[in-house]
């Protein structure tokens, strides 16, 4: 009976264990795409503007705007594929001339992995060389033209 006791008490901790672990994933769900930037699944939440960001997450630009750029011209702003990944995942954008992209990959922590501050092409992402795997990461996204922003967010899987 104690056995059987103790035995309870050490599965009952290790599934809080493993549902905090799920808690503390601020970055779940994404935008699944092939080889081929085709959007297989989409996660409602990844690749759009004008997002409302926390402190935290403007805090990684340093650059900021209060006026939003016209949304009006042609954008086609950025996805990741394909995702998931298995090391290599391309980010794809295209916007007018007269703007750039800036990005931030992240991990979980808000710790930079990858940054850029003036993107204009598709750029590929080697996640070997950074030693990630099996991980959601977020990348964190602001188109600048002229005194105005654009800003978003997705996230990549890593297997």
């Amino acid at each position: 009976m104690k056995k059987t006791f103790i035995i309870v008490l050490i599965l009952i901790a290790f599934t809080n264990s493993c549902e905090k672990d799920a808690e503390n994933n601020l970055f779940i769900g994404i935008t699944e795409t092939n080889e081929f930037g085709e959007i297989i699944s989409n996660d409602e939440t990844d690749w759009s503007l004008n997002e409302s960001w926390n402190e935290t997450e403007n805090s990684l630009f340093s650059e900021s705007f209060d006026n939003l750029c016209n949304t009006d011209d042609e954008y086609y702003l950025l996805t990741a594929y394909p995702n998931p990944c298995d090391a290599i995942t391309t980010l794809k954008f295209t916007v007018p001339d007269d703007k750039r992209v800036a990005f931030r990959i992240v991990d979980n922590d808000y710790n930079i992995l990858v940054s850029k501050d003036s993107a204009n092409s598709d750029i590929a992402i080697n996640f070997d060389y950074l030693k990630v795997q099996n991980d959601i990461l977020r990348v964190y996204y602001k188109i600048y033209g002229e005194n105005c922003e654009l800003k978003g967010h997705g996230d990549i899987k890593v297997n």
